[in-house]
């Protein structure tokens, strides 16, 4: 019995990393962590050095040239943590950013890098509604 749940452990984990590295090599996660990672704000805010958590969470879905993003990217620095939030949708073969932030822990008021918190998809609005985490 120790065996088939140390078995299925291991395999819940090898998942969880497989879907977040296919996160971190998507364009709305890396042009994101790009953007926290040149914002002097966000630098002021959680500290140097920042670090991006380990588990991204939320959805990247593209077929052919369209597709949408949604993510929360965990982050922290020695003055706090707090998490990267990313809203896109791609046309063609483009990526436009409705939000990216980063809501700090404790602090009411997000560091907006590109968009604004009322920028939400047309087509994301019924998704919203569900009470989803991200």
């Amino acid at each position: 019995m120790v065996v088939l749940a140390l078995g299925f452990g291991l395999f819940l984990w090898g998942t969880l990393r497989f879907v977040n590295q296919m996160f971190r090599m998507s364009e709305p996660y890396q042009t994101a962590v790009q953007k926290v990672e040149q914002s002097p704000l966000v630098a002021r805010r959680l500290g140097q050095p920042m670090q991006i958590g380990d588990f991204a969470s939320g959805d990247v879905n593209t077929s052919n040239t369209t597709g949408h993003a949604r993510l929360s990217i965990p982050i922290s620095g020695p003055l706090g943590r707090g998490r990267i939030i990313v809203i896109a949708q791609k046309f063609g073969n483009r990526w436009v950013y409705h939000l990216i932030e980063v809501q700090v822990d404790g602090d009411p008021a997000a560091i907006v890098l590109e968009g604004s918190e009322d920028a939400v998809p047309p087509q994301q609005e019924d998704q919203d509604n569900n009470d989803s985490p991200v």
